[in-house]
């Protein structure tokens, strides 16, 4: 297997014929080499890499990966995969050969990934940690099934990161409603009214539904039912490389009706009737994005002594606010999209807690009186 030099350009070259997976004679050349030696090193890759060979790189393995799993998943999901993979593993072991992967090698890249700090110096989350140490593992699987590694380290030497938080942040019903006060007073400070109604409707929708922020940005008016006082979700929003997308959720049980108080209908009135030349299908917050919601957010809790919360703790509010009444967990499970009760459990067990304190402390006061 020969490189050549280009008498044009002065540098290598390599020109290969081989036989893909489906028998299929082709050709593969590249160009732009210094020195023979890299020809010769590009050369060798590009065969392991086409043969499935488990000397290729973990490069070439990632590339294989990202490419298989584009026909297969949502673009957003492929966007994040992509992140995860040029920036969390690629630099570490990305020109390591498949064949020398192994349990020092993963435990060596996971430590390097708690070492990682964010671009305000603090340590990741322990989800993002978790995510990230996920798709580590999914890679290392598809290695195992489809490229000769003999195991997954990560099943051997463990997983790093949490699945849930260890605390879950979130606003009560006060607080909620202090919150929205503070437009009252900003209201009164201005006579640009229109952005006030469109956060405080949105944040209505977001605490008293408990829907995500994507499936919020999908909201269309026929997506409410004023007979029934329902909200159907069946889409969810994402701005992705500059356009507006709307896909279906990622799951079944993210398809959902919710049933809504008639408040959050009346405010839907309200708002529609200050949209210009709105039509029922078209999106109801067209010109608002999850980080213009999460400054809304910021800046409330700047002028007010409400602790910060996250666009997403809404959702969190929501549930927390439902079992402080007693609604029963499987309603909840439905309302939020859960796709099994054990999530819904598993997210909200320090919640669960508390409320399980108050039955013990009521079972104990019904005791007394009857003594």
């Amino acid at each position: 297997m020969p490189a050549y030099k280009d008498k044009n350009t002065g540098k290598w070259y390599f020109s290969i014929r081989y036989q893909d997976d489906f028998g299929a004679n082709k050709r593969k050349v590249r160009r732009g080499f210094k020195t023979k030696k890299l020809a010769l090193e590009a050369e060798r890759e590009f065969l392991n890499k086409e043969t499935g060979e488990i000397e290729m790189t973990f490069n070439s393995l990632i590339d294989i990966y990202l490419d298989d799993m584009s026909h297969r998943l949502r673009e957003s999901t492929m966007d994040n995969k992509r992140n995860i993979m040029d920036k969390k593993i690629r630099p570490f072991i990305g020109e390591i050969k498949l064949s020398k992967i192994n349990e020092r090698t993963i435990r060596k890249w996971q430590n390097d990934i708690l070492s990682l700090k964010d671009n305000k110096g603090n340590p990741y989350s322990q989800t993002y940690i978790k995510t990230i140490n996920n798709q580590m593992s999914a890679i290392l699987n598809y290695a195992v099934k489809y490229y000769g590694l003999k195991s997954n380290p990560i099943h051997t030497i463990g997983s790093i990161g949490k699945k849930h938080a260890d605390e879950k942040n979130y606003w009560s019903l006060e607080q909620f409603n202090k919150a929205m006060a503070y437009y009252d007073f900003r209201d009164s400070q201005t006579t640009y009214s229109f952005p006030t109604l469109q956060y405080r409707f949105a944040f209505h929708l977001l605490f008293f539904t408990g829907i995500r922020v994507g499936e919020l940005l999908a909201l269309t008016a026929n997506d409410f039912d004023y007979i029934n006082n329902i909200l159907t979700i069946n889409k969810s929003y994402q701005r992705l490389r500059g356009k507006d997308v709307i896909n279906r959720p990622k799951t079944d049980t993210s398809i959902r009706d919710i049933t809504i108080p008639q408040f959050i209908l009346d405010m839907l009135d309200t708002y529609l009737e200050t949209l210009y030349d709105y039509r029922p299908d078209d999106r109801i917050f067209p010109n608002v994005r999850k980080d213009t919601l999460a400054k809304q957010l910021q800046m409330i809790s700047k002028h007010t002594d409400l602790p910060r919360i996250r666009v997403h703790d809404l959702r969190h509010s929501h549930a927390s606010l439902l079992i402080k009444q007693g609604v029963n967990f499987k309603v909840i499970q439905q309302r939020l999209g859960h796709k099994d009760i054990q999530t819904t459990l598993n997210t909200y067990s320090n919640l669960w807690s508390s409320a399980h304190q108050e039955v013990a402390e009521l079972l104990n006061g019904i005791k007394m009186v009857s003594e």
